[in-house]
């Protein structure tokens, strides 16, 4: 659903296919497009699979580190 941080990393029609929350009508609607629309269903797939490996952990945390580290210098000035 489209809520909370989700555009952060989900890009509708990119990525993935937000609705918005309670409207299980767009939801039904957007579960029939993905079994219709083979070409859709795996470029939404396939991109939403790039967006995952971005936000791993292991890709994550060493960005974190290094904001963290800047900033501890930054307030030892």
């Amino acid at each position: 659903t489209d809520s909370g941080g989700i555009r952060e990393y989900a890009r509708h029609g990119i990525n993935a296919l937000l609705v918005p929350p309670d409207d299980y009508i767009a939801l039904a609607n957007s579960v029939a497009t993905l079994i219709k629309d083979r070409s859709l269903r795996e470029r939404l797939g396939e991109r939403g699979r790039e967006t995952a490996i971005k936000f791993d952990f292991r890709n994550t945390i060493p960005l974190l580190e290094h904001h963290l580290a800047k900033a501890k210098r930054s307030r030892e000035l």
